[in-house]
């Protein structure tokens, strides 16, 4: 039997034949190059950098919301509302927590905008910027002394069709606010020095929403849908 040498072999490879009584080769040589890569079925890619970092800003977001969302909820199952009546027929809801010594109260009455008189635009909002300009025998400087004294903030807006109102104050200083509250909403004074104030500062505000795209806007908006109605 005649000896053959070995194949050549590609550079990292390996040949396989088999050797007859003629000395002859039946298999041809396989070459197998060392670089071909050779990836698992499976394996599954790993996220990119901006993926991971997108998919940890998700995660942190998500609990962000369960964490805020959480105490309001436990608030809302716990919310005792009472209804509660006054002497004179006026009904309120009373929630109570006395974990802050605070009372906050938001009423609304019959009024707004739409009663305005016609050729008197305006006439609403001038008036509930004067409610806490002074009332009863207090004039406007002594009364927001006597807020400030009651730990109070009184304020008032008109809508189009109700007059909203909103008072925050100490509950040690409950009584003494409250009057004051009785005093602006059934005897405001309407002295002449802070209402030229406040008309004066009425009329600044209308001059800042004629340059105002978002004020312009809603005008328009408001007269194509109203027309000559007041709510425009």
């Amino acid at each position: 039997m005649s000896a053959f040498p070995s194949p050549l072999v590609g550079e990292g490879g390996s040949a396989r034949g088999a050797e007859t009584d003629e000395g002859c080769w039946q298999d041809r040589p396989r070459f197998v190059s060392s670089n071909t890569p050779h990836p698992s079925p499976s394996a599954t890619p790993s996220p990119t950098r901006g993926e991971g970092k997108a998919l940890r800003a998700l995660a942190t977001l998500c609990f962000a919301i369960f964490f805020l969302i959480l105490p309001a909820l436990a608030a809302h199952a716990g919310m005792n509302i009472q209804e509660v009546k006054s002497d004179k027929g006026i009904t309120a809801w009373l929630v109570e927590d006395h974990t802050v010594p605070i009372i906050a109260i938001r009423f609304v009455f019959d009024g707004g905008t739409a009663q305005d008189p016609a050729g008197k635009e305006g006439l609403a909002n001038l008036m509930t910027g004067l409610f806490d300009e002074g009332a009863g025998d207090l004039d406007s400087d002594t009364f927001q002394v006597k807020l400030d004294d009651a730990g109070a903030e009184m304020s008032f807006e008109p809508q189009r069709d109700g007059i909203y109102g909103s008072m925050r104050m100490l509950s040690e200083q409950k009584d003494a606010a409250f009057d004051l509250l009785t005093l602006a909403v059934n005897k405001p004074r309407f002295d002449q020095a802070p209402l030229d104030r406040v008309r004066a500062q009425v009329l600044a505000g209308i001059v800042a929403n004629e340059r105002d795209p978002n004020a312009i806007a809603q005008r328009k908006w408001l007269r194509a849908i109203y027309g000559e109605h007041p709510y425009s």
